[in-house]
Formats: C-alpha cells, structure tokens, sequence
C-alpha cells in the first residue's frame, strides 16, 4: 500500500481528545459552592451531590486509542509538518530532486544509532514542506518487523544540510517546532520487549535538532498496547 494511502487509514478516526483527568472536578467545585446556599438546602444537595458524582464520573471518556503512530505524532502540539505528504522518486544515487535542487542523502549527520545507506528509502518516498525545511520518509525493502523502521531525513531548505532522525517507529510527522523555533523529534524504544511481537508499549525521548548537535531534553512519553501482538493499536499513558 502506498504510504500516503497507509497513513489516511491510520489517521482516520483519530481525532484531538481532550483526557479529562479531573472531569469530575466541577463536582467538588459544586460541593464548595453548596455552602453558599441557605442552610436548609445544604444537606438536600450534598446528598444529591454525592449520590450523583458516580454517575457522573464513570461518563468519564477513556484515553483515545491510537491506530498508529502517524496519528499519535499529529495529536501532539507545535508540529512541522502535517498531511500526507507528496510522493517523490529516489534515484538510484540515492538522492532526490526538489524544485531544481538535487539532494544526496550519503551527506546526511545520521542520527546517534542511525546508518546512511542507498537503499532505505526505497525507490519511492513521501516528500513534506514547511517554510523552513524538506522531511522525507521511506521504506526500502524489508519483511517482518523490519516495516516498523521508517527512514525519516530532514532537509534545512537555507542550507541543504540534511539530517537522518530515529527510524523506529519513525515519521516525518514526529518532527516538531517550539516557539522559539528549535526542531525537537521523539526517539522510540520498545518496552519490555520479549518476542517479535510481544511487547508492552513504546516509550518516546525527546531531542532536539540545533547547530549539527543532536541533544536529549527531559521530555519522555509513552503507550500502552491494547490488543495482543498489535504495535500499531496504542492508548497513552504518560
């Protein structure tokens, strides 16, 4: 399946959730307020209070179950990129041409881990744009768990430096933009992996992307499985 076409099925149905993790705080704000009320009312409404709080606590929503992790990475704030993406062709020089301008991927600051090699892109690629830079992801040719590794480059468009990120589990989509304007993207690792497919969940590290340093920050997330064997169906957890 083309990767554009895989990632409107992961993203579909994954909608912005909000977790309401004090959805029940406007019972205790109402507990508060009843002591405003006249004295003979108190008792009345804290007993319909506390009769009606677990009802209305267990309509709380459950955290959103993710169907992948394109649509996980575009829930997250201050993204770069967004969309499906174009297709591009790779040449067989492992390099791509975009609006005139030649880019060879053997030039790339590989992150930590990563290789740079002719054939992990494939012979096609979904290109992104944003003002400032080029993402391209990829998939040569694998089998088994080796679809889980995405080769992910970002492209400076001022000076064509290009950078390899983390392949696991990895998407142009991860890749995000503070306010200040510093690149930051998530490193996945597999939790308590036991088999091919037995595992708990993936957590993400944050790093950020500045003057060719690749830099880990504080930022760490992760997801659980919810169905047996499934890497790809996830609700989160930090």
């Amino acid at each position: 399946m083309p990767l554009a076409g895989l990632r409107r099925q992961q993203l579909h149905g994954a909608t912005t959730a909000t977790l309401f993790r004090f959805a029940c705080a406007p019972l205790l704000a109402h507990c508060y307020d009843i002591f405003t009320v006249p004295p003979h009312m108190k008792r009345p409404l804290a007993a319909l209070t506390l009769l009606a709080a677990p009802w209305l606590c267990a309509q709380t929503p459950e955290p959103q179950t993710f169907n992948g992790y394109d649509a996980f990475y575009a829930s997250l704030p201050h993204r770069l990129f967004s969309g499906d993406g174009d297709q591009i062709n790779v040449s067989p020089a492992h390099s791509i041409r975009i609006e005139g301008k030649q880019y060879q991927f053997k030039h790339a600051l590989a992150f930590p881990g990563e290789s740079v090699y002719p054939e992990d892109l494939g012979r096609t690629a979904t290109l992104y744009r944003s003002a400032g830079h080029y993402c391209v992801e990829g998939i040569g040719a694998t089998s088994g768990t080796g679809s889980r590794h995405m080769s992910v480059y970002l492209i400076a468009r001022k000076d064509g430096r290009i950078y390899k990120l983390p392949s696991l589990f990895g998407s142009c989509l991860g890749v995000g933009r503070d306010p200040d304007g510093s690149i930051h993207f998530l490193q996945a690792k597999i939790v308590n992996y036991r088999a091919a497919y037995d595992a708990d969940g993936v957590s993400f590290d944050g790093h950020t992307l500045a003057h060719d340093r690749f830099s880990a920050t504080p930022l760490r997330l992760e997801v659980r499985f919810v169905e047996p064997g499934n890497f790809y169906r996830f609700r989160q957890v930090k």
